[in-house]
């Protein structure tokens, strides 16, 4: 995945107070596999997400930050039907 803030995830872990392997339980993963997900060797999916971002308590907004910075802002919407 590109874009995570890996960083910022991991500052979010620290400041939950929650330790990875109960983090690492509440996503179905093994410390490993969590582990491999936050030094970016491994994708995040939909449920994953879903899950770390309920067990830590992300907002909204630390979700779009962490996990789709690079998306952000970055479609466009075409109005009217002109190219121009």
């Amino acid at each position: 995945m590109t874009g995570i803030n890996l960083e910022l995830l991991t500052k979010k872990i620290e400041q939950s107070g929650m330790k990875r392997k109960v983090i690492a339980e509440k996503m179905n993963l093994t410390t490993a596999g969590l582990r491999n997900k936050l030094i970016g060797k491994r994708d995040f999916n939909a449920t994953e997400i879903k899950s770390i971002a309920h067990a830590i308590n992300l907002t909204g907004n630390d979700i779009l930050t962490i996990f789709f910075a690079d998306n952000v802002g970055k479609t466009t919407t075409r109005r009217g039907g002109s190219d121009t």
